[in-house]
């Protein structure tokens, strides 16, 4: 919060730089290329100016400048930024200015801004950090299947990011449209304590997009890791990242289950699933949200699903209805 109770002037925007963005040829046929990733930690809204400028330059009002604004605790991601600000075709390396305000230019905090420069090139990928760190209890062991909760629409491309435990990870994925028709699976390995990013997920099976309502589950088969999705669907690419989750295997009927999975006592538990829609996107998209409840138990239990509608308050007048579970899928 400011206050000025003399007449003064409020603080500047506050301001970050990222070193170096790139979308560069290198050598032995590889293709260096930038993301970013800016996260309001705070309760209201910002405004964030990009501007970039060239390699061993002096900073000019003439460098190529883009603004996003992100709600309370949201977060923006910004594809190949050096070409969002530079041009489709253009190539280089730069360094980037980030200046954070309320859009009437009274600085705010610091945002949480991440970024890596990762190898383009068909078959390489750099490991690097990318993205908010991550709990040790965010790790999923060996033997975990790990599912995203997003729908995929015509056209729309799927990216996703892999952070590895100290033993790093070996991850079986395996992708079906909505029929199971068409089932493609890929293996890859991953060092210890490192991310990656998959650019185009659909580019792991030699697809050119996914079908709409398709299945893209990870099995790991060692070591541990994290994966974090990030659908993009509009012509900014800007992008939420949201983490996998272990689920049921939908065609399959198989299960994970969880340590504790085999006590029925207790407090009823609650489990949250952060975002659920039936809302039309940008540009002609429509999201909707399934979900799949499977009951490890010999028993049947009692299961209660309550929709709050986002930015509110739970109420006991949200929307509400029970069913019962046996050893199969509701």
């Amino acid at each position: 919060m400011w206050v000025s109770t003399n007449g003064g002037s409020p603080p500047p925007p506050t301001e970050q730089v990222i070193a170096l963005i790139a979308n560069l040829d290198g050598k032995l046929g590889s293709h260096w290329v930038s993301d970013v990733k800016i996260t309001n930690p705070y309760g209201w809204t910002m405004t964030v100016a990009l501007q970039g400028t060239p390699h061993d330059t002096a900073a000019s009002s003439a460098d190529p400048t883009m603004t996003r604004t992100i709600p309370p605790g949201g977060t923006v991601g910004i594809e190949d930024v050096y070409k969002a600000l530079f041009g489709a075709g253009e190539q280089g390396k730069a360094r980037l200015l980030i200046t954070a305000s309320n859009g009437s230019g009274i600085g705010l905090g610091v945002p949480v801004v991440t970024s890596n420069i990762y190898n383009a090139a068909p078959g390489g990928g750099e490991f690097q950090t990318y993205g908010a760190p991550i709990a040790t209890d965010g790790f999923y062991p060996a033997g975990s299947v790990l599912g995203d909760t997003t729908v995929k629409g015509v056209g729309e491309r799927y990216n996703f990011d892999v952070t590895t435990g100290s033993s790093g990870a070996t991850i079986k994925y395996t992708y079906r449209d909505s029929v199971g028709g068409d089932q493609r699976a890929k293996t890859v390995s991953y060092k210890p304590d490192a991310t990656r990013q998959h650019v185009d997920a659909q580019n792991l099976f030699g697809l050119a997009a996914f079908a709409p309502s398709s299945s893209l589950t990870a099995e790991i088969q060692a070591g541990s890791a994290a994966i974090r999705g990030t659908p993009t669907n509009n012509a900014t690419s800007d992008s939420r990242s949201q983490p996998w989750q272990e689920v049921v295997d939908t065609l399959q009927g198989t299960v994970t289950e969880r340590a504790g999975a085999e006590s029925v006592s207790g407090s009823p538990v609650g489990q949250v699933i952060s975002l659920v829609a039936n809302l039309d996107g940008k540009p002609g998209s429509h999201w909707m949200s399934d979900v799949t409840v499977f009951n490890s138990f010999a028993q049947a239990v009692s299961v209660v699903i309550k929709g709050t509608p986002h930015d509110t308050s739970a109420s006991s007048a949200d929307p509400s209805f029970a069913g019962c579970c046996r050893r199969v899928r509701r």
